[in-house]
């Protein structure tokens, strides 16, 4: 309605100043005039503007050929309105002409062209803003579609971990050690609540992922009491920010492919560090006779990828993960991040 008052005060200064120039002596009754043919045309306007959003969901053929019918009668009936306004602002008798067929159809091409330029301008900036309302809402569909891969990569909990954990609290229980059991469940509980509690969409400090990690290794030490879990967290890093669960696949790995097949004793150990203005975090593991497989997650390591794409998707080049054996048989993973410690 803003663009239709435009155009329809924009004629009006026009013609007003126009009429004005032909006679001084009536601007009262000029202004008057063509005030009144002015909400006119924005009356016929806004007729038009709630029968083309009727047929919104018409095609746009359709949507032409109804404007071609609506414009000629609006025309018609503003072409007789501005015939009868005119006379009386002049202060010309007013009296019903006989119908002139050349008359009738020059003042309807007139205001048919009229009405038409409305509807050009009409059309451009209902298009223009269309287009930019589905580009809107294509950004929300891919910002949500990627925050929904993001969760579902997120919460890829190994079930394996969850059916070990209750299988060792079964355990327990038939060995009649209930005490332990029970802080079985109880930092289970724990853990589950911190980790599918956290939008894996925003970041958290490293010290908040790593207290994450101590409470999954402790639990898994209920499991294996000969791992060692090591933790390297220097106190200018412990406020560093990194998508929520980053390590947490990456540790998974560690107990899964290294210390579950290696003879005891094992160990993880989680250490940080910066490299140039990239924030390093890395996750070894080793132990005592270890298992060919270990060094080589099966299945081409689905967690790794998934940490991986996460990084991606967060980061784009700057965001990845390097795993490789060491020397003396361990295994490490390394995220490689940009470094961002708030003020």
């Amino acid at each position: 309605m803003t663009m239709s008052a435009v155009f329809w005060i924009s004629s009006f200064a026009a013609l007003a100043l126009g009429d004005v120039s032909r006679a001084p002596d009536r601007v009262l009754a000029i202004v008057g005039m063509r005030t009144a043919l002015t909400v006119l045309g924005m009356g016929f306007c806004l007729l038009i503007h709630l029968l083309l959003r009727r047929l919104h969901h018409r095609s746009f053929r359709y949507r032409v050929m109804a404007l071609v019918l609506v414009a000629p009668l609006c025309a018609e009936l503003f072409a007789w309105a501005n015939y009868f306004a005119m006379k009386v602002a002049f202060g010309v008798p007013v009296h019903v002409p006989a119908v002139d067929v050349s008359s009738v159809i020059s003042a309807v091409m007139q205001f048919t062209w009229l009405f038409l330029a409305w509807a050009g301008f009409y059309f451009a900036l209902y298009y223009s803003a269309e287009a930019e309302a589905k580009e809107r809402r294509a950004g929300e569909l891919r910002a949500l579609a990627q925050q929904a891969q993001l969760q579902a990569l997120a919460y890829q909990i190994n079930p394996h971990f969850l059916f070990n954990s209750l299988n060792a609290v079964s355990a327990l229980m038939l060995d009649g050690r209930i005490a332990d059991a029970e802080q079985i469940v109880t930092r289970l509980g724990r853990f589950l609540r911190h980790t599918l509690a956290l939008d894996p969409a925003s970041a958290i400090t490293l010290g908040q992922e790593v207290a994450i990690q101590r409470e999954y290794l402790a639990i898994e030490q209920q499991r294996f009491p000969d791992l060692a879990a090591e933790f390297h967290i220097p106190d200018a890093l412990v406020n560093a920010r990194l998508p929520a669960l980053s390590l947490q696949p990456l540790v998974e790995n560690a107990v899964k492919h290294g210390v579950a097949r290696s003879a005891p004793p094992t160990w993880i150990r989680i250490a940080a560090s910066v490299g140039g203005e990239q924030l390093e975090v890395a996750v070894e593991n080793g132990g005592g006779a270890q298992a060919q497989g270990m060094a080589k997650p099966e299945g081409g390591g689905v967690g790794l990828a998934n940490v991986r794409e996460r990084l991606a998707r967060h980061f784009g080049e700057r965001g990845r993960l390097a795993v490789g054996s060491l020397e003396d048989g361990s295994f490490r993973a390394v995220i490689s991040l940009p470094l961002s410690i708030p003020s």
